[in-house]
């Protein structure tokens, strides 16, 4: 028998591949472009705006000076854009056309790609291990500290050169080594062979993987049934213009692949197939490889396989070629030892906390806040699985993906370093689902940016949790909302301009 959750899931797949009302299945009438055009307009032209304020974020000087708060408006304005274009089209099922959708997502990155890095380092660490990786050294075995003196037998007089001096030097946490798994390492290096010693071919490389989330998710909607116009929640958002286009952070490389596992996994529950498991199983060990936290979706995946008419078969399908993937790639880089491979990664789970949300308060109340931390989405993880086992047939993978964007959010949610560039990979997800929070949370963790004029201008620390409580608040207050409103956000149930 169906539970009523899954038949509310069910319900709702229906209800989007219809149209809400005649008139919204018409040709777009002049209110439905102005919507667009405002939205185009807020979004290139707070590229373009960011882009200009950047040129006053120079390394190491001026900290007061700069306009960090002008840039946290431009991107609330982007976020208005966003918004309104985006939320209001899903709401009354507008179809954003595919030649406007990937031209706005287009230009926009565009414009920010001649940008400074704003408040943001990563680069650098991307270009020293890219460089390291180029001329044979491993990554993992040299700290920034040490490289200069014990790599140069491998890295020659390129060591010398004033443009490797200043990468180096403004790496953060010299003394670490790095943190990144091995898929990481070959993004880099290829960075680092488009512009060595410099961190825009990071910005290029990320950037056009980025574009390739794009792509990926306009083949996901389709061939699950579900409007490509979805794909907007991820190319037209603001926060991942900002993360990826300006700061060049390496998540795109997690949402790719994390899209591809959600997708084959779909098309798997829908006709079970050893060659859609097999190829989830590379997704996932790709997703893996990128960063850690895609553990996470493993029992997901386990629960769409198990109900398969042959589940012995798609899960050794799907664990041999992540299994295989995974240990050959990181056995090339295990010469350091298992201890120097994991050394950073260890001390990052063990004290980072930088923005954090749920975990501040946690940590507030017990000892145990770290370890509830990761017990939480880790339940949460096994619990949707288990919704995801005893659901009807999914056709459209909506109970899966709803099972990935929930444990991604919890994952998020309770994170000690809740940096806004690691929710990439859960907005791209969301583009499969979206909801009114996903909004809500690109548009909030703008605030992060906050901490940084707050710590210039010497201000009371009491101004960055009150900043952390709106941002994190946001959130949770939505999410809530759905709660005592009966509408059940996590099931199906959904505000008006989440129900598309």
């Amino acid at each position: 028998m169906v539970s009523a959750a899954n038949q509310s899931i069910v319900l709702e797949a229906q209800a989007d591949l219809q149209p809400s009302s005649p008139s919204e299945a018409s040709l777009p009438g002049a209110m439905v472009w102005f919507v667009w055009v405002f939205g185009s307009l807020c979004l290139v032209g707070g590229s373009i705006w960011l882009t200009i304020l950047s040129r006053r974020f120079e390394w190491g000087v001026g900290h007061a000076e700069r306009p960090i708060l002008t840039v946290v408006l431009v991107m609330g304005v982007m976020g208005l854009g966003f918004l309104v274009s985006v939320g209001l089209s899903l709401w009354r099922r507008w179809r954003i056309p595919l030649w406007l959708l990937l031209g706005i997502a287009l230009l926009s990155r565009g414009a920010l790609l001649s940008s400074n890095l704003i408040q943001e380092s990563d680069g650098y660490r991307y270009v020293l291990d890219g460089m390291a990786t180029l001329n044979g050294v491993n990554p993992y075995r040299y700290s920034p500290d040490r490289i200069r003196f014990d790599a140069r037998d491998q890295m020659g007089a390129s060591l010398d050169t004033s443009a490797a001096r200043l990468v180096i030097a403004r790496v953060s946490y010299p003394e670490l080594p790095t943190i990144y798994p091995p898929l990481a390492q070959s993004a880099f290096a290829l960075g680092a062979a488009l512009t060595p010693w410099d961190w825009r071919g990071q910005r290029w490389v990320f950037t056009g993987l980025d574009i390739g989330v794009i792509v990926l998710l306009l083949f996901a909607l389709r061939r699950l049934g579900k409007p490509v116009a979805w794909a907007a929640v991820y190319a037209w958002n603001p926060l991942v213009l900002k993360e990826i286009a300006n700061s060049a952070h390496l998540e795109s490389l997690v949402a790719l692949p994390i899209v591809g596992l959600t997708a084959l996994l779909a098309l798997h529950a829908a006709r079970p197939s050893s060659r859609f498991a097999a190829a989830a199983g590379l997704c996932f060990a790709a997703a893996v490889l990128a960063k850690i936290f895609p553990l996470t979706l493993a029992p997901i995946a386990l629960a769409v396989l198990a109900r398969s008419p042959r589940p012995f078969h798609s899960i050794l399908a799907f664990g041999g070629a992540a299994a295989l993937t995974i240990a050959a790639c990181v056995a090339i880089f295990l010469d350091v030892g298992w201890d120097r491979f994991t050394q950073s990664l260890g001390v990052y789970a063990r004290t980072w906390e930088v923005n954090a949300g749920a975990y501040s308060v946690l940590s507030a109340m017990t000892s145990w806040g770290r370890t509830i931390s990761l017990a939480v989405p880790a339940l949460v993880a096994l619990g949707l699985a288990w919704r995801v086992f005893v659901a009807a047939k999914d056709k459209r993978g909506d109970a899966l993906i709803f099972a990935t964007q929930g444990t991604l959010l919890a994952w998020f949610l309770f994170l000690p370093a809740a940096f806004p560039w690691y929710a990439t990979s859960l907005l791209a997800v969301s583009a499969m689902r979206p909801r009114f929070w996903v909004f809500v949370l690109s548009i909030a963790f703008a605030l992060y940016y906050v901490r940084f004029h707050i710590l210039y201008h010497d201000l009371s620390q009491s101004w960055s949790y009150w900043v952390r409580a709106v941002e994190h608040g946001a959130v949770w207050s939505t999410l809530g909302l759905g709660w005592v409103l009966a509408l059940r956000p996590w099931t199906g149930g959904s505000l008006p301009c989440e129900s598309a």
